[in-house]
C-alpha cells in the first residue's frame, strides 16, 4: 500500500505502508522516507523540515510541541492511498467484520477494488 503526503510542491511518497492496530503513534522510517522520495530531513530543537534533495527547497515543515516530531503541517493535512483491495484493507485494519469495515470505509471515504471470492468466515 502506498500513502501520499502533500507538500508546498510534490507530494512526497510513503511507499509500503504497514498497518499496526496496537501501536498508539504513526511512526515513520526517515532512512526509506529520504531515500524512495530524494529528500532530505534536518531536525532543530523546535520543528523539523523535509527539504528537495538537489535544490535544497523546503517542501514541508511542522513544528515540535514536545518529545516527538509529529507531521503536522499548518495547513490541513489530507493523507491518501492508493486503491487497493477491500481484502486488503481488511487485513490491513486488523480483520474487522464486514460491518464494521464497511463503516470504516464510509466514514474515511476510502475507495476499495472489489473483493475476491475469498471470504474470511472467522471475522
Amino acid at each position: 500500500m502506498a500513502t501520499t503526503i502533500p507538500t508546498s510542491s510534490s507530494p512526497i511518497q510513503l511507499n509500503n505502508v504497514l498497518v499496526s492496530p496496537s501501536i498508539v503513534k504513526n511512526l515513520v522510517s526517515i532512512p526509506k522516507l529520504t531515500r524512495d522520495n530524494n529528500i532530505s530531513i534536518e531536525f532543530d530543537p523546535t520543528a523539523f523540515s523535509i527539504k528537495d534533495l538537489p535544490t535544497g527547497t523546503v517542501m514541508l515543515r511542522c513544528e515540535s510541541f514536545g518529545e516527538l516530531y509529529p507531521l503536522r503541517p499548518r495547513k490541513h493535512l489530507t493523507l491518501t492511498s492508493s486503491t487497493a483491495s477491500i481484502d486488503l484493507w481488511h487485513e490491513c485494519l486488523g480483520h474487522p467484520g464486514n460491518n464494521t469495515l464497511s463503516q470504516i470505509s464510509n466514514t474515511l471515504n476510502i475507495s476499495c477494488t472489489k473483493s475476491a471470492a475469498h471470504v474470511y468466515h472467522s471475522c
